[in-house]
């Protein structure tokens, strides 16, 4: 028995050997079992959390609506500290590809979200497709500047792929005196946002336009 046994390993060595040198695949079709087993077992150590748990949908999409709408209740207050400067002033929540426009200027950030979330149910064009939501915060015309007034456009937006989301916020550089943008986050779709990393989205904008309007106010000689 061990004779027939040592014997069938020594032919099947021989036959690979032989297909080696003719340059076929050696191969056997246990081969990639065993590697497929491998990497599944060192792919088990990966972090669950870290793994794709969800696909896009618009179940998905309403369902992210909750950590968004925290966003929108705490970016609004901080954009409309900078209302008293300019004299028209045009903030809104934009969903460009389900045609949702809606503007928060003087209005409760609840009733604002309550709006927005009864839409984005109602929309027959927010389907399967990754969407697109930015928080829009534009000031026309700086009051005390007269003839050498300006105007500022910042925003966050956050956008959906077919398994995660980004969020970018708008920031100024004022070295180059240009608006850069700022990928700040970059999440599978089952994980929302901390209250700190709401928070800070939040600040980041608000310093944005303020450094704007510091840079631009003194540019124009308005102030030293």
């Amino acid at each position: 028995m061990l004779f027939e046994l040592m014997s069938d390993y020594l032919i099947r060595s021989l036959n690979i050997v032989s297909d080696a040198i003719d340059g076929k695949e050696i191969e056997e079709p246990e081969d990639i079992d065993k590697k497929i087993q491998l990497l599944e077992r060192e792919l088990s150590t990966v972090d669950p959390d870290s793994q794709v748990k969800e696909k896009y949908s618009k179940a998905i999409f309403i369902k992210c609506q909750k950590w968004i709408s925290k966003l929108i209740l705490v970016v609004i207050p901080v954009v409309e500290k900078f209302n008293r400067f300019f004299v028209d002033n045009r903030h809104a929540i934009n969903l460009p590809q389900a045609g949702i426009y809606e503007q928060f200027l003087n209005r409760a950030a609840s009733a604002v979200i309550g709006e927005m979330q009864l839409k984005i149910a109602e929309s027959q064009r927010i389907n399967n497709y990754p969407q697109n939501v930015v928080v829009q915060a534009y000031y026309d015309n700086l009051i005390k500047g007269g003839l050498k007034n300006f105007s500022c456009d910042y925003s966050i937006s956050i956008k959906f792929n077919d398994i995660k989301y980004e969020v970018f916020i708008d920031d100024f550089d004022e070295a180059t005196a240009e608006k850069t943008v700022i990928k700040k986050y970059e999440r599978l779709l089952h994980q929302s946002l901390t209250e700190e990393e709401l928070n800070d989205s939040a600040a980041m904008l608000g310093n944005a336009i303020f450094k704007y309007i510091d840079f631009h106010t003194k540019k124009n000689g308005l102030r030293k």
